[in-house]
């Protein structure tokens, strides 16, 4: 299976956008540390920092016990910690100290944050506190899940029964559908956002992650443009929609186009579109049809592809309008039979009707058409029946034309 791993990029800063400087070298950066000597670099602003690195052991913020680092990723690094005043234990995320940079970005998430607190749905994580601390460390803290991200078990499994994923993408879903409710737009859907935990015995409950910073990926191609420069890591956007990877505004139709990825990479092991550089990828978004999932022939499998279809349509109005109006409509499949249809004796007769059908030529529907209705000796009989007519008829009119 081919990896998936995020890309990342740091390329060379300009003197006026760096936001930070070396002590030594007096070399301008995005970094924390300087390339060219290795050593930490300053703010320019001047404003002290929250170190990111050695926190395990600490009190974060004078309430939160760090106890060991769980994760690193692209927006930050996450530990799990003991909340002091309630005696529990939570994920506390400390985000990039890049993103401070950004007025706009701290503004963001704020608001985000404030919103995604508001969300209380079971599939979706808790939110328990956020903010930021004097030194300008943006923080959230949610609760500690027990389980694997999808991307993980994606990675063991390659894909899923049909069955399966789609009892997962409705998890998703409502989490997706409350969220919309309450005019937030994920943005960022994708496997390592969806966690999978054991509940009551139960496995595949989901935890869908990231609403409170999902705002603060790039929204259009500028700002896109001036994050990379200033050294804040970039996913790969495998399971962007169209019109995010064009820059344009957002809806939840956005987030129905990346739920169909995702659903897609579920079902075939692979996401839709794949390429050597995330331009490439955004590219293939927006101008390549979406290939098919390559599911059985079988009931569930024709009516899961057709869905894939129409969730992965490049324009927002020619996808299922809502979250919850693709959650009915996964509902609805779940009576329909996972069994191919064919046996494996008519192999030969399983034929997959071409996409386009020129007016008056011989088409793959009509073969199949005629094999099932007629059979291989009724079309032989045909056959020999059209070859004597036109024998006949040449006949005819050769003899016809010797008379005087």
């Amino acid at each position: 299976m081919t990896a998936r791993a995020d890309k990342f990029y740091n390329p060379p800063v300009n003197a006026s956008s760096a936001p930070r400087f070396c002590p030594v070298c007096k070399t301008d950066t995005a970094l924390l540390s300087c390339p060219e000597d290795g050593a930490p670099t300053l703010r320019r602003d001047g404003r002290r920092e929250t170190p990111t690195e050695n926190v395990v052991g600490t009190v974060f913020d004078g309430r939160y016990r760090m106890e060991a680092l769980i994760g690193k990723g692209g927006m930050g690094s996450v530990y799990r910690a003991r909340q002091l005043s309630v005696d529990r234990s939570v994920a506390l995320k400390l985000l990039s100290p890049t993103l401070a940079e950004n007025p706009e970005l701290v503004r963001r998430f704020h608001n985000e944050a404030r919103a995604a607190s508001l969300l209380e749905h079971p599939h979706t994580i808790r939110l328990y506190d956020f903010g930021e601390t004097d030194t300008g460390q943006l923080f959230l803290v949610t609760e500690l899940l027990d389980g694997e991200p999808m991307s993980a078990l994606l990675e063991r499994r390659g894909k899923l029964p049909i069955k399966r994923a789609l009892a997962i993408g409705q998890q998703i879903l409502r989490a997706l559908a409350e969220a919309h409710a309450h005019g937030i737009v994920h943005r960022d859907l994708k496997p390592e956002n969806v966690f999978l935990q054991a509940v009551h015995g139960e496995g595949d409950f989901v935890k869908v992650l990231d609403f409170g910073i999902a705002k603060l990926t790039p929204t259009n191609t500028k700002e896109w443009r001036r994050l990379t420069q200033v050294g804040t890591v970039v996913g790969t956007p495998l399971y962007m929609s169209p019109e995010q990877a064009r820059g344009l505004e957002v809806d939840p139709r956005s987030d129905v186009y990346s739920f169909g990825a995702v659903l897609f990479e579920m079902l075939s092991g692979v996401p839709p579109f794949m390429a050597d550089t995330p331009v490439d990828i955004m590219m293939a978004h927006v101008q390549e049809p979406a290939p098919p999932a390559g599911l059985p022939a079988s009931p569930l499998g024709r009516a899961t592809e057709a869905l894939l279809k129409r969730l992965l349509k490049k324009s927002p109005a020619a996808r299922p309008h809502s979250a919850e109006a693709v959650r009915a409509e996964i509902e609805r499949l779940e009576s329909l039979s996972d069994e191919v249809d064919d046996a494996p004796e008519d192999r030969d007769s399983r034929l997959t009707p071409l996409p386009f059908r020129h007016p008056g030529s011989i088409t793959i529907e009509g073969v199949a058409a005629a094999q099932s209705g007629w059979g291989r000796a009724g079309i032989l009989a045909l056959a020999t029946v059209v070859v004597l007519a036109g024998l006949g008829v040449g006949w005819l009119m050769w003899f016809g034309n010797d008379r005087p």
